[in-house]
């Protein structure tokens, strides 16, 4: 074999090793974005699981929240009414007190207007 055949021939097998090389890192670096890909996966979905149960916890807290509410309110509206009927009540009497305190007033300033005079 002369020269130029053996820089032929290590020209060709530098090819082909590098195709090997080049076909190795690829396979290689498949395989590692396929892991990252189920790492990935694997961590959405812990996450989606951990958001899922802060929102159901949330949930029912807002209801016991809204339901505890409900029942002041309801009691709140309860005591108002009581205390409506309560005050028309009182009213009649408050009313009628009213009454005899401005005729009272007006007895009163009717007798020193007459002393004034």
């Amino acid at each position: 074999m002369d020269g130029a055949s053996i820089t032929a021939l290590v020209t060709l097998l530098t090819v082909i090793l590098g195709f090997v090389v080049q076909i190795y890192r690829e396979n290689r670096n498949r395989r590692w974005d396929l892991e990252d890909r189920k790492q990935l996966a694997a961590k959405v979905e812990d996450a989606r699981h951990a958001l899922s149960e802060r929102v159901n916890a949330s949930k029912i807290e807002l209801s016991n929240l809204i339901a505890e509410n409900t029942q002041i309110s309801t009691n709140a509206f309860h005591e108002a009414n009581t205390v409506n009927m309560k005050l028309e009540k009182l009213g009649l009497d408050h009313n009628a007190q009213n009454v005899k305190q401005t005729d009272a007033v007006n007895a009163l300033t009717d007798a020193i207007r007459e002393t004034k005079k």
